[in-house]
């Protein structure tokens, strides 16, 4: 049974959890350039996607 997706969420400022994987599960997302690429790119999300 494939899960519904909502098509709106009306709660302001929600909390979202993200998972990342990578291949093999190597520890490429671990270093301090990455987790500032990461977080400007989830801070802009709003501004580029609404």
């Amino acid at each position: 049974m494939k899960a519904q997706r909502l098509s709106n969420v009306w709660i302001k400022n929600p909390i979202y959890f993200i998972t990342i994987c990578v291949e093999n599960r190597e520890n490429v997302l671990g270093t301090e350039v990455i987790h500032s690429i990461l977080k400007s790119e989830w801070k802009s999300l709003n501004k580029r996607h609404g």
